[in-house]
């Protein structure tokens, strides 16, 4: 292969691909479970790969996959809510975080299902994307100020989650 066609592939490789484990991470987030997730994430390298333009990708391209992501996630919402698709949703599959429990040495799970999903992606999109607040409000096309009320309500809500998790671990 060479050409054009070739160079476009190169230099998605280069720039789009090392983000994949953010967009990745971002989906698993947003969906019910980790076959939802990678279709998500496909769904959204196919679409970037189709709108791939080298010229004005570079700093922002991180942002720019996250907001291809967005629209992929609300279309699936949107045609699961019109009854067009359907999902599981069962618990046993819902996005889940791991903690190493030190002094029993075993592991904890931290179910993200009860966070509020608008939560949910403000923070995924800025502590564990490492976007601003200005990118990731772009990418969920809000005003900063409500991204910023998502992420303090999210991190209350984890906050209390872990103080309790410790509670219940001190009494065990």
């Amino acid at each position: 292969m060479s050409g054009p066609s070739a160079e476009k592939r190169r230099l998605f490789e280069l720039e789009v691909l090392p983000e994949l484990d953010v967009v990745f991470t971002a989906a698993s987030s947003r969906a019910h479970n980790a076959d939802e997730a990678s279709d998500f994430c496909e769904k959204t390298m196919v679409r970037a790969y189709q709108s791939f333009d080298p010229s004005v990708i570079g700093p922002g391209c991180r942002a720019w996959l996250l907001t291809i992501l967005n629209a992929v996630v609300r279309e699936a919402d949107k045609a699961a809510a019109m009854g067009a698709a359907g999902s599981s949703t069962s618990q046993e599959s819902a996005p889940v975080g791991r903690v190493k429990n030190r002094d029993q040495n075993q592991d904890i799970d931290l179910p993200l299902e009860g966070l509020p999903d608008d939560s949910k992606a403000a923070l995924i999109l800025v502590d564990i994307g490492r976007m601003s607040y200005r990118e990731a409000a772009k990418v969920l096309e809000v005003p900063i100020e409500t991204l910023q009320t998502r992420i303090s309500n999210g991190r209350a809500m984890i906050r209390n989650a872990l103080v309790s998790l410790g509670r219940r671990l001190d009494r065990a």
